[in-house]
């Protein structure tokens, strides 16, 4: 995919940003609650992260050649998939992660 210069740096220093926040937080939490049901959220940054560097592969990489335009569109079919499958996955530990905060008081 093509994407102005600008961009190449920023979706990438933007999502650490949010991600170090992210776990920052999670930190605090735990820090302060000792809940170990927070735990799960933790998994959840980390596919998150492997959901976030599928997706940027996916959009960094760019054909070669007119040639090569059908093994081109196989991996990126492929590294979506894979993309998909990370966030499918946290987004799993993050539902399980709330089911059990809400059970125990």
């Amino acid at each position: 995919m093509y994407l102005e210069s600008d961009a190449r740096l920023l979706l990438p220093v933007c999502f650490a940003l949010v991600m170090a926040l992210a776990l920052g937080a999670l930190l605090l939490l735990y820090r302060k609650s000792r809940r170990k049901e927070l735990l799960w959220f933790a998994g959840q940054l980390v596919f998150l992260c492997g959901a976030f560097i599928f997706f940027y592969r996916c959009v960094q990489n760019l054909p070669d050649s007119a040639e090569m335009h059908y093994f081109y569109t196989e991996t990126q079919s492929l590294t979506i998939a894979m993309a998909g499958i990370c966030w499918a996955v946290s987004m799993g530990l993050m539902v399980v992660g709330i089911v059990r905060l809400l059970r125990r008081p």
